[in-house]
């Protein structure tokens, strides 16, 4: 995947990205592909078994003030 896009800062359980307008549909759905599979990706890489239920939570603005909740059965 060829993407401009960056990840520039994570706070506590979030991650912030750059993204340009044209890349912002693709980065959603691979932030809920990834969010929503880390007890998977856990375990596979680390052998950790995590067993605490995660849900993924995306949101999208171009500053902290403009951010728009995007559901993931709205891809």
């Amino acid at each position: 995947m060829d993407l401009k896009s960056r990840l520039v800062l994570t706070v506590h359980d979030s991650l912030i990205a750059d993204c340009p307008d044209d890349e912002v549909d693709r980065v959603v759905k691979l932030f809920y592909a990834v969010g929503n599979n880390l007890p998977k990706y856990l375990e596979a890489y680390y052998g950790l078994k995590w067993n605490v239920n995660l849900k993924c939570e995306v949101e999208v603005g171009k500053n902290l003030f403009d951010m728009e909740y995007i559901p993931e059965d709205s891809l």
